[in-house]
């Protein structure tokens, strides 16, 4: 099976099959760019160590919700909050009564906010354009945290794509609770760090319903730097041949 985060997601798509490597490329591009034109994206993003409940809670409180979100909930106290400058830190300067600790992302645009409503008419009428398919290989989104199937060829999930918070925590207790039968699942995180394995080990250690269960281990495989730019559409065949074994032999995520 395979999972996404955030961006990740679309390369998710690729190795799925939902998207060709031309599609999910131009996909991406589109998507940058509207994001970097609209002056109402613009906003921060900031990693907070506390729950999804106490985030969401304050936010309320504050009657901040529309321009600020959680934009992906990482863990059980792992949350990354995204919107308005001023909304985070008005939020910010509220969670920082209570000692909660936080890090500001580098980035200039509040993505999975409702800042990013402004971009979905014309993003929309760009997915219209592109063939979208059925995954040929089980996908867990971090749009539901569950798995999808058909969803995939809709325009409005890529919609809420752009909208919903990253659940990532709840991707990862679904891979658990589907797959993880014998207790032998391998992940295997394909990036440009290590960021999802640390984030997987935390999920892993602070759920009871996963303790006994035997992970083998956590690797990383890096992207393909090496490879020069021009032999960028042949990416998708070096995904192929380096991980096809992976998903026909064992059970991988």
């Amino acid at each position: 099976a395979v999972v996404g985060h955030s961006l990740g997601e679309y390369c998710a798509a690729i190795i799925c099959g939902v998207m060709s490597l031309e599609d999910c490329l131009r996909m991406v591009c589109v998507r940058g760019r509207l994001m970097q034109d609209k002056e109402s994206c613009v906003g921060s993003m900031v990693a907070v160590r506390c729950s999804n409940e106490t985030m969401s809670g304050v936010i309320d409180s504050l009657g901040l919700g529309g321009e600020v979100s959680v934009a992906a909930i990482n863990g059980s106290r792992s949350v990354v909050l995204s919107g308005s400058i001023d909304g985070v830190k008005k939020v910010l300067e509220d969670v920082s009564m209570e000692g909660v600790s936080h890090r500001k992302l580098s980035v200039s645009r509040a993505f999975h906010s409702p800042l990013m409503s402004s971009i979905l008419g014309e993003f929309g009428d760009e997915l219209s354009s592109i063939r979208l398919n059925r995954p040929s290989i089980r996908m867990v989104s971090t749009v539901t945290g569950s798995y999808v199937d058909e969803e995939l060829c809709c325009v409005s999930y890529w919609l809420k794509h752009v909208m919903n918070p990253v659940l990532y925590e709840e991707a990862v207790k679904t891979v658990y609770e589907k797959e993880n039968v014998k207790g032998d699942c391998v992940f295997v995180e394909m990036g440009a760090d290590s960021t999802l394995s640390k984030l997987l080990s935390s999920i892993v250690g602070s759920h009871r319903s996963f303790h006994g269960s035997n992970v083998s281990g956590f690797s990383r495989v890096p992207p393909p730097s090496r490879y020069p730019v021009s032999k960028v559409r042949h990416f998708d065949k070096l995904i192929q041949d380096n991980f096809s074994y992976l998903f026909d032999e064992s059970k991988v995520f």
